[in-house]
């Protein structure tokens, strides 16, 4: 937008283009170059130079327009005139990006390093849980070492007791059986002294008889009966005692 006009001071005007200065322009002769084409023979008619001109014209790129300037004040010779000031250069800008850059770094680094805490904290509190669990599973195993050690303790002593229930009930068993083979033997013992003494008896018998035989004649039939009917009697007394010990060794056994 151009500056709005200072006081005292008159606006410019440009001045129109002439006729003159147009008619000149058509009057220029049009620049020969390569791709004119030459008729030597006049066969060929071309257009007026005129309009080759105004075509000339008509593509010729328009002068640009001045810009103008406006005038300055007139100064009065008792006013003093203000130093002219260097326009300070804009560094603004690049003040405002490196700021932002500065910032998009800082901003950065921080998050660089908030990502670098979080990460260093879930390793850690993961390395905890890791620790925790370790630790868990180490009482676990102790509480069951524990258990096992006092369940085979107590099997132990139950293998033991039973053991020596046993041991007791073999020897009640084997001392029970001694104490029956020991009765047999003895009954076995008495069986044989009274085979014995059935046996010298009935000897002493019979030596009883030849001497009685042989004293008496053979007309004394009455006392060669009794005799052989004492000595029979003997006979069947012995065998009835050896019966009823056959019978007694049965029933223990």
């Amino acid at each position: 937008m151009p500056p709005a006009n200072k006081a005292g001071e008159k606006k410019r005007i440009r001045p129109k283009k002439t006729e003159a200065a147009a008619t000149k322009k058509k009057i220029q002769r049009r620049r020969k170059n390569s791709w004119d084409y030459e008729d030597d023979d006049g066969d060929v008619e071309f257009e007026d130079a005129g309009n080759d001109d105004s075509e000339s014209e008509e593509k010729a790129p328009k002068p640009k327009k001045k810009r103008a300037l406006p005038r300055k004040a007139p100064v009065k010779k008792d006013d003093k005139v203000p130093p002219v000031q260097k326009k300070k250069k804009v560094t603004n800008v690049p003040q405002d990006e490196d700021q932002y850059d500065e910032q998009d770094r800082a901003m950065l680094e921080e998050k660089h390093r908030s990502r670098k805490q979080q990460y260093e904290h879930d390793s850690e509190q993961l390395l905890q849980e890791v620790r925790d669990l370790a630790w868990q599973e180490k009482k676990t195993q102790e509480k069951l070492i524990e258990k096992l050690k006092r369940d085979i303790t107590t099997l132990s002593k139950q293998a033991e007791e039973e053991r020596k229930k046993r041991k007791k009930e073999v020897d009640r068993l084997v001392a029970e059986k001694m104490r029956e083979y020991d009765a047999k033997q003895r009954s076995k013992e008495d069986a044989d002294a009274e085979k014995k003494a059935l046996r010298d008896h009935i000897k002493e018998l019979e030596s009883q008889f030849a001497s009685f035989k042989r004293n008496t004649g053979p007309d004394d039939v009455v006392t060669v009966n009794a005799a052989a009917a004492s000595a029979a009697t003997a006979v069947q007394n012995s065998e009835a005692i050896l019966q009823l010990n056959q019978a007694n060794k049965v029933t223990v056994g």
